[in-house]
């Protein structure tokens, strides 16, 4: 059995703690077993600031935050905007 959620549009965020994406909750269905195969696709993310900006992804199963996640940051203390970076990125 597949179960598929998806979120569309622009999201941002500012916190310092973990913070859900719209649209991106699911419920399993009962008779599942004991594992399940998530799989968080995040295509370009993008993060502003000045100090090595970044950003932390994380699974929650039944409000607890497993321990594995994944984290990005960029190599330049302050990265180009978005638009500036395609435009970079493309030549």
């Amino acid at each position: 059995m597949i179960v598929y959620a998806e979120s569309s549009g622009q999201q941002s965020t500012n916190s310092g703690s973990w913070t859900p994406i719209p649209g991106l909750a699911m419920t399993l269905p009962r008779g599942v077993g004991d594992s399940a195969l998530l799989i968080l696709n995040i295509p370009n993310p993008y993060a502003q600031g000045n100090n090595l900006p970044g950003g932390n992804f994380g699974l929650q199963v039944n409000g607890v935050v497993l321990n594995a996640f994944a984290c990005f940051t960029y190599n330049e203390e302050s990265p180009p905007a978005p638009a500036a970076c395609r435009r970079r990125c493309r030549s």
